[in-house]
């Protein structure tokens, strides 16, 4: 977090970001789920939301899937073997 903070103050001068840190959650996709839900709701006008992990962002990405129906339609085929979606 403190690089992403120091390139934002570098690169974009009195710009303050919105972060979300939710140290006490695990490390793990339902966490980037949750993460995306938290975000959403301390900062609803977002146009951007940046993820520390691939594990987070990927969390993040199958709960934004199930809330658009038209990611349903494009369920990649390696996760036709489970019958619920990453993103229940």
């Amino acid at each position: 977090m403190d690089g992403f903070l120091a390139g934002v103050a570098q690169h974009y001068p009195g710009f303050e970001p919105r972060t979300v840190v939710a140290d006490e959650l695990p490390y793990t996709m339902a966490s980037g789920r949750a993460l995306l839900d938290i975000a959403r709701a301390r900062h609803p006008d977002s146009d951007l939301l940046l993820f520390s992990s691939d594990l987070l962002a990927a969390g993040r990405f199958w709960r934004a899937c199930a809330r658009a129906s038209r990611c349903r339609r494009r369920w990649p085929s390696w996760a036709s073997a489970t019958t619920r979606s990453p993103a229940n």
